[in-house]
């Protein structure tokens, strides 16, 4: 197993890296169509403000207090801590997240902060739907989230998007502003750099999206890591979208999901994750059909 996980993290890691590097350059040339290299300047100068202002927010506290999250103790559910502190201890965090309850019936987990100061929350939902096993699996995708720092990678994505939609937004005023100039050959924004302001937004969202897939994917293989069991995340991933589908979609074979683009998706679909995760743990991709009964017609004479 220590192979295959090697291989698919180096994967997911260039890939991630790609994405990112991506997603500076279509800012940057946002900015650049805008202004020049003054724009671009001040693009720099933007991020490097978003990311300052970002991180000594704590938008954690908000979002606990939107889900109306209670935080626990080890006394309300000690298996469930106990799980913590042993996967925060492998993890290497310096300290183990803080724990929250949150009443929902959604099957979901979320994780929050950084390495020195995170927390997780669990919904009444997911305690109740899945076995002890499943909720490892899913306890060790959020600590390794909080390991690689994603919700701060999360933060650089998403300001870069924003300075890549702002300088889109401004070029196109700029150009309505400049129409009448058309009349007398000049323009304020070339053809090229217009063109390119329209379309970095789309692109910069799509890369993002694309970004936060990979980081979901790198987490499943850092979850791994931490448990040594991929078939307990892979069956609490398709116990969760199964109970999401609802009763009539269960029982029609609907699947809510399927309708969402690949590309548009905040997550990976839970095939491609279950795919993956059955690879890790030495298995086909996919599971087998179970073998078709043998009817055996006997002869009463």
């Amino acid at each position: 197993m220590y192979a295959r996980l090697t291989t698919q993290k180096l994967a997911v890691t260039l890939r991630s890296a790609a994405l990112i590097a991506t997603l500076g350059l279509i800012a940057g040339a946002a900015a650049w169509a805008f202004a020049g290299p003054t724009g671009a300047l001040w693009g720099a100068l933007g991020t490097l403000a978003l990311l300052t202002l970002a991180s000594r927010s704590a938008p954690h506290r908000v979002l606990l207090r939107q889900q109306r999250a209670v935080k626990l103790v080890r006394g309300d559910a000690p298996w469930l801590f106990d799980a913590v502190v042993a996967l925060s201890s492998r993890a290497g965090l310096p300290r183990p997240p803080a724990l929250y309850w949150v009443p929902s019936p959604v099957q979901n987990a979320f994780s929050v902060g950084d390495r020195k100061d995170a927390a997780i929350g669990v919904t009444e939902g997911l305690l109740r739907t899945l076995t002890p096993r499943e909720v490892v699996g899913v306890l060790a995708h959020e600590i390794a989230h909080i390991r690689q720092g994603d919700l701060g990678w999360m933060q650089i994505a998403t300001v870069l998007t924003t300075i890549t939609r702002v300088m889109s937004q401004a070029g196109m005023l700029l150009a309505f502003i400049g129409l009448p100039l058309l009349l007398v050959g000049e323009q304020l924004i070339p053809l090229g750099g217009l063109l390119a302001l329209v379309v970095a937004p789309a692109a910069a969202t799509l890369v993002q999206l694309a970004f936060a897939r990979t980081r979901e994917l790198r987490a499943d293989v850092a979850a791994v890591e931490l448990t040594g069991d991929a078939l307990g995340l892979a069956s609490a991933l398709l116990r969760i979208e199964r109970q999401g589908d609802g009763f009539l979609a269960r029982l029609f074979g609907l699947r809510r999901q399927a309708r969402v683009p690949d590309a548009l998706r905040t997550h990976p679909a839970t095939a491609e994750r279950v795919a993956r995760l059955r690879e890790l743990a030495g298995l086909p991709p996919q599971a087998p059909p179970p073998p078709r009964p043998r009817w055996t017609q006997l002869n009463p004479f």
